[in-house]
């Protein structure tokens, strides 16, 4: 499914268009399909598709790190075509 969209949003960017896209690791709900492990395994999957030109990641909790293990992370991130 991650690849599917990610596909579809790489046909549908323009040469010089950007995307804001947001995600989150450790955040499992009821209402997310997956549940990624770490930040570096969102950014392993967009960059098959995406150049990340700028992005962020957050803990939820203050008394954590991004890379802390099993600790939910806010990640966002402006992406736009990959560089050749």
């Amino acid at each position: 499914a991650h690849h599917t969209l990610l596909k579809k949003l790489s046909t549908l960017l323009t040469s010089d268009g950007k995307i804001f896209l947001t995600t989150n690791a450790w955040a499992s709900t009821l209402d997310h399909i997956y549940l990624f492990k770490s930040v570096q395994e969102i950014k392993d999957l967009i960059q098959q598709y995406f150049h990340i030109e700028q992005d962020l990641a957050l803990p939820v909790f203050t008394h954590k790190q991004p890379q802390d293990e099993r600790t939910p992370i806010n990640y966002a991130c402006i992406l736009i075509h990959q560089k050749s």
